[in-house]
């Protein structure tokens, strides 16, 4: 997640400015799991985020030989 603000900004406004972010970003992924997207890029004038599932690695299964 990258957040710009540009300027000087007080603790609380920043708190109240991440928290904003923290739910969308909870949307975005929300969305993509719903939908099964596995990347998706979002950009406005606050915030820049890039969701991406990695690729989960099965087991290699074991196969006995007699």
């Amino acid at each position: 997640m990258k957040v710009t603000i540009n300027g000087q900004v007080s603790k609380e406004a920043l708190n109240t400015i991440l928290a904003e972010q923290k739910e969308k970003i909870e949307t975005i992924t929300t969305f993509c799991k719903k939908h099964k997207i596995t990347e998706l890029s979002y950009k406005d004038n606050v915030l820049e985020y890039d969701y991406e599932i990695s690729p989960t690695k099965t087991k290699a299964k074991e196969v006995e030989t007699r």
